[in-house]
């Protein structure tokens, strides 16, 4: 409760914060005499946090470790909004292929004169995962920095043109 109440102080909304696991288990003595006698419990609980703005991620971190958090697991970068880049790749995409169709004609004494056809493999941007001891040991500090780094996305297209004289 704490921690999530600190990372929503941070601004986080309800809906960014969730409950990823939960797990609760006795643990026995190891002692001769009193075997199979609980001797506590563990409980585990994982909470992952959507960070939408990246110049929180580090404070985030901070405000976890501070109130209670013993563990990050991991820290995935993504982009949640892919479509307006996707576009731009596909323009570029478009274009990079029509000048090359262009100096190729212009090389075989041809014009562009249509398109038979069009073909696209756009990829997605892949999430960046970063995790294990290496963030825990970077996270103990404070003033957690958190440097996103870029994310890229690729775009294929296959145009076959038409040419002549």
């Amino acid at each position: 409760n704490q921690i999530q109440a600190a990372v929503r102080g941070l601004g986080i909304e309800e809906k960014d914060i969730q409950t990823r696991n939960y797990s609760f288990y006795p643990n026995y003595s190891t002692d001769k005499d009193h075997r199979n006698e609980v001797t506590g419990y563990t409980v585990n609980n994982s909470v992952i946090v959507v960070v939408r703005d990246i110049k929180l991620t580090g404070k985030v971190i901070d405000a976890a470790l501070s109130n209670g958090a013993n563990e990050i697991n991991s820290l995935d970068f993504s982009a949640s909004d892919t479509k307006a880049v996707r576009e731009v790749a596909l323009l570029n995409a478009i274009q990079d292929a029509r000048d090359k169709a262009d100096i190729i004609a212009k090389g075989l004494g041809k014009r562009i004169v249509g398109i038979q056809n069009v073909s696209e493999s756009t990829g997605y941007i892949e999430t960046r995962r970063f995790g294990g001891n290496m963030l825990m040991a970077v996270a103990k500090d404070a003033a957690t920095p958190i440097a996103p780094g870029s994310l890229s996305l690729a775009a294929n297209v296959h145009i076959d043109f038409i040419l002549s004289d």
